[in-house]
Parts: structure tokens; sequence; C-alpha cells
């Protein structure tokens, strides 16, 4: 047997096998063009009739039905606040008189409040010099400045400010934290200070006026965000002592307002 014909038949007993070998090798798949992301259906719209009804899953026996309506209305439009609220003083179940009471007051935090005039105020002045103390711990008043809350007051040289509304003055604060406090003044306010005047503890509410113009600096005027003031707006509003317009209750800001008769008060460095 001479060497064509071995190989012709190595061909032969090799070829089933090869061409099969052959008929595994695929081309690459082309890659598949990227999946959309579901489209999320639409979020329902508000008015009287899904206000209703998730007021009425606030009593549904399923757990979870009852926390996903009051995080709806949570998120309800400012027009349906006073009828939430209403709505939570009418209802004999406790729970929902809560989940409704606490689902107005995060919609009128979180859509309404800054949109109030009372809550953009400028910052406000108390009218004092003053430096950390620390025994007994609190802000020891150096000056007392003419004509400002503070002198109306009663605040004297010495006193020591040991807490100022529900903030104590600890030993853990530095005077950029103290500054804080006095940056959440506006004009208007009643400041409650609890402070120590040799050796007694007094307890004074002093009138916040506006910066005067020989204390005020580049950002005196810009309003800041306070806490404790959303807070007290939101009890004045259920007192019935804070009425909203129907444009805050829409979703716009009311025209700013301007406090009547304001008394002075100070922003400096170590002058509040």
């Amino acid at each position: 047997m001479n060497v064509r014909t071995c190989l012709a038949l190595g061909f032969l007993l090799a070829g089933p096998a090869w061409w099969a070998g052959a008929a595994d090798v695929q081309p690459a798949p082309e890659p598949k063009p990227a999946e959309e992301p579901p489209k999320l259906a639409p979020e329902e719209a508000w008015d009287r009739a899904r206000l209703h009804r998730l007021i009425a899953e606030l009593t549904d026996e399923n757990y979870s039905v009852r926390q996903r309506a009051q995080q709806s209305l949570a998120s309800a439009p400012p027009v349906y606040l006073k009828e939430m609220l209403q709505a939570g003083r009418k209802h004999d179940d406790p729970d929902a008189q809560k989940g409704l009471y606490e689902a107005a007051h995060a919609v009128f935090l979180g859509k309404v409040v800054k949109h109030l005039p009372q809550y953009k105020l400028e910052r406000g002045f108390l009218g004092i010099a003053w430096e950390l103390h620390a025994e007994p711990c609190g802000v020891m008043v150096n000056q007392v400045i003419p004509e400002t809350g503070a002198e109306k007051a009663g605040l004297k040289v010495g006193d020591v400010i040991v807490r100022v509304e529900r903030t104590p003055i600890t030993e853990q604060m530095t005077m950029e934290d103290v500054m804080r406090i006095w940056k959440g003044m506006a004009p208007g306010d009643t400041l409650k200070l609890e402070l120590v005047r040799n050796g007694e503890t007094l307890f004074i509410d002093a009138p916040i006026g506006e910066v005067p113009q020989d204390y005020r600096s580049a950002d005196a005027e810009k309003p800041v965000d306070n806490p404790d003031r959303a807070e007290a707006l939101w009890s004045r509003y259920l007192s019935g002592e804070l009425a909203i317009g129907e444009a805050v209750l829409k979703g716009k800001a009311a025209p700013a307002e301007k406090p009547a008769d304001p008394a002075p008060t100070d922003t400096s460095e170590a002058r509040r």
C-alpha cells in the first residue's frame, strides 16, 4: 500500500468523527439587545375618593395594608391636610387617629412649613455678647446691648444661660454649636431661657428682634432651616392660631411678611 492509499484510508476512517467535530463548532451568538427596565405604573392620582379609601385602609386587618396606607397619606398633597386632621379627630379607632396625625404631621413638615412666611423670616437678634462658661456649664453674658430683647427681658452681665428652649448647653458644645442655636432665631420669636444668676435658677422669656444694621453680616438676612420653629408652627396650626393660605395648600410660597414691632437683637460671632 502506497502513501497516497494510506492517506485516503485515513480520511475515510476519521471522516465521520472529523465532520462531527466540525459541526460542533458554531459561530459566536450575537449579543442580545439590553432589555428595557419594566415601566412603572403611573402614581395613582390624588382625589377625595383615594383619600377616603386610604383612611379606611388604616383599620384593615392586614398590617401591610395599614402601613402602606399611612405611607401614602404622608405623601398627600397639602390641600388635604385639614381634612386628614378632621378625620383623625372624628375617628373612633386609636391607631387610625395616630396614623392620620402622623401622616398630617409629615405633610406639614415636608410640604407646607417651608412655604410659610412665618418660617422664612430672616435671622433674629437677642442682644448679648457672650462666652462659654464651665461651671455652671452654659453661656455667660458679658454684655447686654441696649434696646434689645435681652435688655427688655432683664438679662444681666454675669448671667449664665444653661438652656435655650429645649436645648441644654453642655460641656461638649463648641462656640459653633451655640452659634447654630442663635442662628435658629427669627424676629418675632420669644426665646425661653433658663439661666443661673448668683446661684439662683431663673426662667426668662426673651423677645427676639431684627438684626440691627451695625451687627448685620453678609448672610444675616438668609432664612435658615429650624426644626424647632417648624414644630412650633405645627403646634400653632393644631391650636388654630396659625392660618394657612390657599396658595400654600396648593404648594406655592406665600408672600413674606415682616413681624410687627420687632425688638432688635444680634448675630456677630459672640453676640446674639
